[in-house]
């Protein structure tokens, strides 16, 4: 299956170790494309005033916790969706056969 968590998800020490046991694939983004992807979406309270400056805090904030946890890192800037969900299926792919 997939689960698909919001950002701040990870950053909670019980939802990391249950991560720990899991394939996880961080779909990393650069700050210039979480800018195009999200707006300036008021329904993002921890965005709210300076979109990009918000994101770019967040994401120095929550990439060791994301790395840490991760399996697999999939770089997703610039990329289309169907690069990535090949990327993507293809990891899973591997790890299934392990």
């Amino acid at each position: 299956g997939v689960v698909a968590l919001g950002g701040g998800a990870v950053m909670n020490a019980s939802t990391s170790a249950l991560l720990g046991e899991q394939c996880v694939i961080w779909l990393r983004v650069n700050v210039s494309d979480a800018v195009n992807r999200v707006g300036m979406n008021t329904a993002r309270p921890l965005l709210l005033g300076n979109v990009r400056g918000q994101l770019k805090s967040l994401m120095e904030e929550r990439t060791p916790t994301y790395e840490a946890v991760s399996t697999y890192i999939v770089d997703t800037s610039g990329k289309s969706l169907k690069v990535v969900a090949d990327e993507v299926a293809a990891l899973v792919g591997g790890h299934e056969s392990d």
